[in-house]
């Protein structure tokens, strides 16, 4: 039998089981995920994305964009540069 402070899981009541699950499930969750963040994106951002660049938000342009967007961000170097520059301001400059 599962305890839990010291009580047999059985004897709790049905609400605290499930949140105990609830918990357990977004440890596991987490666990399994190596990413430590995760952006993301949605039609809503291209409509933003069209309004500030002043071009009319239609479905057809909001498709045209994302088609164009798709894989803008497969590139990280810069990404990872940003990375490095924070390690180097973090730790001190090691160059020579």
């Amino acid at each position: 039998m599962e305890k839990w402070y010291g009580h047999d899981a059985s004897d709790l009541p049905a609400g605290i089981l499930n949140m105990m699950d609830r918990i357990q499930d977004a440890w596991e969750d987490e666990a399994d995920n190596p990413y430590w963040h995760e952006e993301r994106w949605d039609d809503e951002d291209l409509r933003i994305a069209l309004e500030n660049a002043e071009i009319e938000v239609t479905v057809e342009n909001v498709d045209r964009l994302k088609n164009a967007c798709i894989y803008i961000f497969d590139d990280k170097s810069v990404r990872n540069e940003m990375l490095a520059d924070m390690a180097r301001k973090i730790f001190g400059f090691r160059g020579e």
